[in-house]
């Protein structure tokens, strides 16, 4: 499924704060102007729940972001906590996630050989529910299960490699809220 990311434009400096941070940790320089894309934005107006690509009153502007900045950038890897505020667009179905700052999201990390989804992002899970199935180098099959219930709201991949690394979030039901797109 096609996604976009977007953050609240009023903290932009703490995405380019955490994002330095981050650099520093992977050993790997990233450049704002890469990871921000400004002439792309959409309007939040979170009492009424609702979001558009075109300014309206009462709304507030969120900038889209590259996805995979997600962990690292925008959530922090260790705590799980939102470091910024976040909408995750799901566009073919005129809705989207959006995820307060210091909301405590959780990380379901899948690693092997092959790693497959099996939820798509902006589901609903439940604990229990089958997120991934891995293959393993021995190319037996394992199921990687939620421990928690909540929106799956992104899945991203760690850097390529022989190992295959898929990341999920999940957020709690109550700690985010649902948005649908103005017509």
């Amino acid at each position: 499924m096609e996604y976009a990311v977007y953050i609240a434009e009023s903290e932009i400096n703490d995405f380019r704060s955490r994002i330095e941070e981050f650099s520093q940790l992977v050993f790997y320089s990233y450049d704002l102007q890469d990871l921000v894309n400004p002439r792309k934005r959409i309007y939040v107006d979170e009492q009424r729940e609702v979001y558009s690509h075109e300014p309206f009153d009462g709304a507030r502007p969120f900038i889209e972001i590259v996805p995979h900045t997600i962990i690292g950038g925008v959530i922090d890897p260790v705590s799980g906590v939102s470091a910024i505020t976040f909408v995750v667009e799901y566009a073919d179905r005129g809705e989207a996630v959006l995820v307060p700052r210091g909301t405590k999201t959780f990380i379901i990390e899948a690693r092997g050989k092959r790693v497959y989804q099996l939820v798509e992002e902006g589901s609903e899970i439940s604990p229990g529910d089958k997120v991934f199935y891995i293959v393993t180098g021995k190319y037996e099959v394992r199921v990687v299960r939620s421990a928690v219930g909540g929106v799956l709201v992104h899945i991203s991949e760690l850097v390529p490699s022989k190992v295959q690394t898929l990341r999920a979030v999940v957020v709690p039901r109550e700690q985010c809220r649902r948005l649908r797109r103005l017509r």
